[in-house]
């Protein structure tokens, strides 16, 4: 309904109805995937850029859509039922982050959900979203549309850097990842092997943001290859050199290159998050770059194909890489 109201006012703001591009980062990136892949969104809009998403994520049955519904009622003290929940008063609202992070600590939970631990996704109901957007997309749903997809180096450790938990993290908890999200212990052996982080920290931040943002990313890019869009790929690969409170660095976490996409690093969030010191020029490329995307469905590098896997890899100096991913994709695919 957005998008519609938006392709039928927007000329009124000096729009073109017809070159509609929407921007999505994170569990944005997520749910534009959901919605360039229903059929309700279909002709509503020209192109996308899907920063860092975790593209399967999908209840994709009603029992696992029902079982994440339970798990939410009885954390607010309702019932499973439209009714119930919204008799549930607002400030009890504040108790969710609470249940989701109980969830994601279950090892039950992590084989329930692949490893995609979320406790709010889109609902595969075989009408808005009426199958994984990702197979819609590899059948064509956004043929002749173009995509800017792509995804931070180091994703997970916005999630245990800041708060230190990066030094905590040893063989055992890698181990548990890899267990939790159904995978064989070779995966760990194999992360180990090409050294995938100096510390078990890293390497267990390498695996998580593998098995949630980037192998998800990549698989939503052939997909869409395949199904007739056009679409450029990234590898943000700038490395914040901002403490968490272990003195591990944040790195090229999460979020890192919002600031750089809209050219806005002195913002006091951003600098608490890419430091005093952000290279100028990085911020100049990303932001003309998505500019020129949005105006022309053109990106200023090589499109992404099954054959050639280029990407444009962001960084001090950014440069066209080839199958900047191979290891990953090849070790720890998507599901």
């Amino acid at each position: 309904m957005g998008l519609r109201w938006v392709k039928d006012n927007i000329a009124a703001f000096g729009g073109d109805p017809q070159a509609v591009t929407a921007f999505g980062q994170s569990a944005g990136g997520t749910h534009l995937v959901d919605v360039v892949a229903s059929p309700y969104a279909q002709g509503l809009l020209r192109g996308a850029i899907i920063q860092s998403p975790s593209a399967v994520a999908q209840w994709r049955s009603d029992a696992q859509a029902d079982r994440a519904a339970e798990f939410v009622a009885k954390g607010l003290g309702a019932e499973p039922t439209r009714e119930s929940l919204a008799k549930v008063p607002f400030e009890k609202l504040s108790d969710l982050p609470k249940i989701a992070g109980r969830l994601a600590a279950d090892p039950e939970w992590a084989k329930f959900t692949d490893g995609n631990v979320s406790l709010f996704k889109g609902w595969i109901d075989q009408d808005v979203i009426p199958e994984l957007p990702v197979d819609a997309l590899r059948k064509g749903a956004a043929r002749k549309m173009a995509f800017i997809v792509g995804s931070t180096s180091s994703e997970w450790r916005y999630y245990i850097v800041p708060n230190g938990a990066i030094a905590k993290k040893n063989r055992a908890s890698a181990a548990a990842l890899i267990a939790g999200a159904n995978r064989p212990e070779t995966v760990l052996e194999a992360y180990v092997r090409v050294n995938r982080g100096k510390t078990w920290g890293d390497c267990f931040a390498q695996i998580q943001s593998d098995l949630i943002f980037r192998m998800p990313c990549v698989k939503l890019a052939e997909s869409l290859a395949t199904g007739g869009a056009q679409v450029w790929t990234y590898d943000f690969a700038w490395e914040s050199p901002v403490k968490g409170k272990s003195g591990a660095s944040l790195g090229a976490a999460h979020t890192v290159d919002v600031p750089f996409v809209f050219q806005n690093l002195s913002a006091p969030r951003a600098v608490r998050t890419i430091g005093e010191r952000p290279p100028q020029a990085l911020a100049q490329a990303m932001h003309s770059a998505w500019l020129t995307f949005a105006k022309t469905c053109c990106a200023p590098w090589t499109p992404f194909s099954l054959d050639t896997r280029r990407a444009m890899r962001f960084d001090a100096k950014s440069q066209e890489v080839s199958d900047p991913w191979a290891f990953e994709r090849l070790t720890l695919p998507a599901r």
